[in-house]
């Protein structure tokens, strides 16, 4: 960095007594356009270690950085401010009178500014402020300057040269005399070494170069420029807050509100230490920080819901995001448990507060009154950041590891760089309290899951084999002003809901021509099982009957018939919701078979159900039915609707319950397979075991004809 030394010299005879001190600091820094063109302002502040000292004359030099600033001397400016603004009672005249000289030149330049009295004949009287600023105890502005700005992304590099300025300052003390004040001075902090030149928040409030207006300070959140947070307080509230470089300097603090995000492209240095940044927390959001430095001291608040019904199943899953000195005491109040991978269960943390709590692995925590808001301070995370995972089977269970999001901000599941997935499935589970089950997500969500995990959450992972490795980096954080977001869903993607007792469950079928009946872990997603008194709602893979929350399938030409299972340990009433069935392929019936009942609902006239329901009813209680429209030329419109499942043809038709219907039932060549006279029930069903291909159906009354070709192709 080049530098050049600018000396204040106030001009003075030699003489040194010990006698009161003085101190020395900057305040007031911003930046101002002026002229048309951005500079950087100051005061410099002087006060007394006694009240009375009328000051006659002195110097203080400083240094500063030349990269940042224009080094010709018209552009160094003093404005009158403070004690060198005072106006002598005696004349019309200031009290003081500044000159400037340059020597030297770049990276070296002393720019010599001299104050000496305006009437040096006052030395032959008797001290008085008529004449004479006092030197109080209070600090006061001694002289504002601004300098110009040449390059708004360096540092000020602006200091005292303390050497040079300790015994050189004076006051009038007698007629005739002056006195020197004590040596040295004292120098109090924050100096201007540090200070970003782009952006400036002081007592003056915030600043920054750029601006159109002069006189008037500006802002622009959306631009990336080093900021300095020099003094105070600030707080960002609401939005979003760019910066490159940010420093927060000793004493300062920064809170970025609950619904602001910033994020810090370069470094950012936090000089006060853990108290000097806040990101706050509410039931509404939660402050979200991207950047880049390692191991930021900062304070990280986390609203966390509850209730003091143990019952009510409010826990959450939640994240550590600091790298060291986490303990359990973080959590006073409320109860915290541990996953325990090697035996798939939950642990208790106890009642210790002093537990170290593994910035690697997730919790889960239940707080037993209505909200509290947490406060987590230490260093955060930033980086690769390895997450503990392993592949264990016990209790029925395999592979289940609880991870956190480490960082201060929301990541992306889906980002193609941020992640390395070895033997981990393509799916994570987030509990949801209010719905009393797991939100799951994998290629699609559930439950308004989303790819964005959020700060401060912890979620479950499946590991799929010996040896998984998942870790995450900055390439998956991103800012993420709500907790869920509900993506669009493809035009085959069938979502079913059901409701009862003020929760609910969610459950996708999706059809993908590049899916299979077998179960694929980067495809569908198992079914994590939640509170007994909400519905759980789930299918099964075809050949490993796994329940499945997501179920990816191809979709045979010929349609299909997959089992819907409905489990609920309470009785009562419940709803099924069924979404997107309007925009699913027409070509396609869309029936859902009610096996407790025998009723057969069309979803596409059919976009709920209200049923009844007892913990003893069968959990396989439906059958969805996708049935290709491919009757022949012949079918009549209004008629019965036809359809295959495994070695059965299955029929609805509209005729009054109980009237006679006459079926038919012939292969390709015309050669008769089934011939037969039922009743019309909800749902008709007729055998034909041992036959596959293409069959062609004729069912009849007195009264229309409905025929229809369908592919039967038993289940093996």
């Amino acid at each position: 960095m080049k530098r050049f030394i600018l000396f204040f010299f106030f001009w003075l005879p030699l003489l040194l007594t010990a006698q009161p001190q003085l101190s020395w600091r900057f305040a007031n820094p911003r930046i101002l356009r002026v002229s048309g063109l951005d500079r950087l302002e100051f005061d410099v502040q002087v006060k007394a270690s006694e009240a009375g000292t009328l000051f006659w004359s002195g110097q203080f030099n400083l240094t500063f950085n030349n990269s940042a600033f224009s080094t010709v001397a018209a552009d160094v400016t003093t404005v009158r401010a403070g004690i060198s603004a005072q106006m002598s009672d005696i004349s019309s005249d200031f009290k003081y009178a500044i000159t400037r000289t340059v020597t030297g030149a770049s990276p070296n330049l002393v720019i010599n500014v001299a104050l000496t009295p305006a009437d040096i004949s006052i030395l032959g009287e008797l001290p008085s402020a008529e004449s004479s600023a006092e030197i109080t105890t209070a600090w006061q502005t001694f002289i504002k300057l601004r300098l110009r700005l040449s390059d708004a992304t360096a540092i000020a590099g602006i200091g005292f040269v303390q050497g040079s300025m300790n015994g050189q300052q004076a006051y009038h003390s007698g007629a005739g005399s002056y006195t020197y004040y004590q040596n040295p001075n004292l120098f109090v902090s924050p100096d201007l070494q540090m200070l970003q030149a782009g952006r400036v928040f002081s007592s003056m409030g915030w600043s920054q170069a750029g601006g159109s207006v002069n006189n008037v300070q500006h802002t622009d959140w959306t631009t990336a420029v080093n900021t300095s947070v020099w003094e105070g307080q600030p707080l960002l509230d609401g939005g979003a807050f760019l910066m490159n470089k940010l420093t927060i300097h000793s004493g300062a603090v920064l809170t970025v509100s609950d619904d602001a995000s910033l994020t810090v492209s370069s470094d950012l240095v936090n000089q006060t230490g853990n108290t000097g940044l806040v990101l706050q927390s509410s039931a509404a959001s939660t402050a979200s920080l991207v950047h880049s430095s390692h191991d930021t001291p900062a304070t990280v608040q986390r609203y966390i819901s509850g209730s003091s019904n143990l019952t009510d199943m409010s826990y959450h899953l939640v994240s550590v995001p600091v790298s060291s000195g986490a303990v359990s005491g973080w959590w006073l109040d409320s109860y915290l448990y541990r996953f325990d991978a090697p035996g798939q269960t939950w642990i208790s943390m106890g009642t210790s507060t002093t537990t170290p709590l593994s910035v690697d692995q997730g919790y889960m925590v239940y707080y037993p009154g209505i909200e509290h808001t947490y406060s987590f301070s230490g260093p955060l995370l930033n980086g690769i950041v390895p997450l503990s995972v392993g592949f264990f089977e016990a209790g029925g269970f395999s592979g289940l590891n609880l991870v956190p999001n480490p960082y201060p901000s929301a990541i992306d599941w889906n980002s193609v760089t941020g992640w390395t997935k070895t033997n981990v499935s393509n799916a994570f589970w987030i509990w949801n309290p209010v719905a009393g089950n797991y939100a799951s997500f994998g290629a699609y969500g559930t439950l308004n899951a989303t790819q964005f995990i959020p700060q401060g959450q912890a979620f479950f992972v499946k590991a799929t084999a010996d040896s998984p490795v998942l870790s995450v980096n900055n390439n998956a954080r991103l800012h993420n002003s709500q907790a869920f977001f509900k993506n669009s869903d493809p035009p085959g993607l069938l979502r079913f809901k059901a409701l009862a007792n003020g929760m609910e469950d969610e459950m996708i079928i999706v059809f993908d021509p590049s899916a299979s009946a077998a179960y694929n872990p980067q495809q569908d997603v198992a079914k994590l099982f939640g509170s007994g008194s909400a519905p759980q709602l789930f299918s099964a893979t075809q050949q490993e009957s796994l329940a499945l929350t997501i179920n990816a399938l191809n979709l045979p030409a010929e349609g299909v018939s997959l089992p819907i299972s409905l489990q609920l340990e309470v009785d009562g009433q419940l709803t099924l919701e069924f979404v997107n069935v309007a925009t699913f392929d027409p070509a396609f019936e869309l029936l859902l078979e009610d096996l407790l009942t025998g009723q057969v609902y069309d979803l596409r006239s059919t976009p709920s159900l209200l049923l009844d329901h007892l913990p003893s009813n069968p959990s396989d209680r439906f059958v969805l039915h996708v049935v290709k429209v491919t009757a022949l030329p012949f079918v009549e419109a209004g008629c019965c609707k036809i359809w295959s499942m495994d070695d059965a043809v299955l029929f609805t038709h509209p005729s009054a319950h109980g009237s006679r219907l006459e079926v038919c039932i012939t292969d390709m060549a015309g050669r008769l397979i089934v011939s037969k006279t039922c009743f019309n029930s909800s749902l008709n069903s007729l055998k034909v075991p041992g036959f596959t291909g293409l069959l062609v159906v004729s069912v009849k009354n007195n009264q229309n004809n409905s025929t229809k070709k369908i592919f039967l192709k038993p289940a093996i």
